[in-house]
């Protein structure tokens, strides 16, 4: 079996930058990393040195909880083995990225629903990709996320 972390920096296309090395190594180990500005507390993504908010270049990497909801969704039928579901997802934590929703059927995606972050090994050459899967316990997850507000 292939290290996920490997696979990342083998596969043809995944160029990682040294900015981003952080985000890759904690892919590897399933965990969602984001970027913070200290100067404007926005937390953003995707990784970069610079806030996309107010410029500055004071950022630090946050361990995002993977927790978030789908802001809207396609399904794509042709030219795929089966459907894929590309979901843009707003994160507990306030951005909102594409991805891909994996564990659920097209008919079963809804906006609004409770998703997790995970990483399967959809890449090239096994590199863990970045997708969200149905939240299985989506009442417990918005209890913990407003107890934490």
């Amino acid at each position: 079996m292939t290290d996920p972390a490997q696979a990342a920096a083998k596969a043809p296309g995944i160029i990682i930058q040294p900015d981003a090395a952080r985000y890759f190594e904690a892919a590897a180990s399933g965990v969602l990393m984001i970027k913070q500005c200290h100067a404007c507390g926005q937390a953003h993504f995707y990784p970069r040195q610079a806030c996309p908010f107010c410029s500055s270049q004071d950022t630090a990497w946050i361990e995002s909880s993977g927790s978030g909801t789908v802001y809207t969704y396609t399904v794509l039928r042709k030219g795929h083995p089966g459907p894929s579901i590309p979901v843009f997802i707003a994160l507990d934590e306030g951005p909102t990225l594409l991805a891909r929703m994996v564990g659920a059927e097209p008919e079963d995606v809804r906006i609004g629903m409770r998703v997790k972050a995970c990483f399967p090994p959809l890449g090239p050459n096994g590199a863990p990709l970045l997708a969200f899967a149905p939240d299985p316990n989506p009442d417990q997850t918005a209890r913990q996320d407003a107890m934490r507000s």
